[in-house]
């Protein structure tokens, strides 16, 4: 996000949150959730912080590839999966470059107490949400470092 969309975005929030009397942790995600859907970032705008979002096998089959999730993250598999948690671009990174692709992106591993899409889509959520509201309290400078040194688990 550009300083200008952060600031705008702080804006809305902070009008929301003004103007209700209603200040439940349910109303707080519902709030954020709503001005992230409402904002458009584009790439060239995106701090590239990228969700993992599982490693993948592909096996052919009679009716072309299947792909699933595979448990052996670190060997037995084709392609990794990533999202940017900002524009919520799906990367597929093919085993030969995950290295050089994690080398030069900002990457968020998630914990998942299973391994299954679910798990992972669930994280992501919960990642985008303390992302942005990072954004929103912290400012961008503070949130890259937030995750540089700690991770948004």
């Amino acid at each position: 996000m550009n300083n200008e969309q952060i600031k705008d975005l702080k804006e809305k929030y902070n009008e929301i949150i003004s103007a209700s009397t209603n200040h439940d942790e349910k109303f707080y995600s519902t709030t954020i959730r709503g001005l992230i859907s409402e904002t458009f970032i584009s790439e060239e705008d995106s701090s590239h912080v990228l969700c993992y979002m599982g490693a993948y096998k592909k096996e052919k089959t009679d009716k072309g590839y299947e792909h699933y999730l595979t448990f052996d993250s670190e060997y037995n598999y084709d392609y990794k999966k990533y999202i940017d948690v900002e524009t919520d671009k799906i990367y597929d990174i093919n085993k030969d470059n995950v290295k050089e692709f994690e080398d030069n992106n900002i990457i968020i591993f998630p914990n998942v107490d299973i391994c299954n899409m679910q798990e992972f889509n669930k994280a992501f959520l919960r990642i985008k949400k303390e992302f942005f509201l990072s954004l929103i309290h912290s400012g961008k400078k503070m949130t890259l470092k937030k995750i540089l040194q700690e991770d948004l688990k």
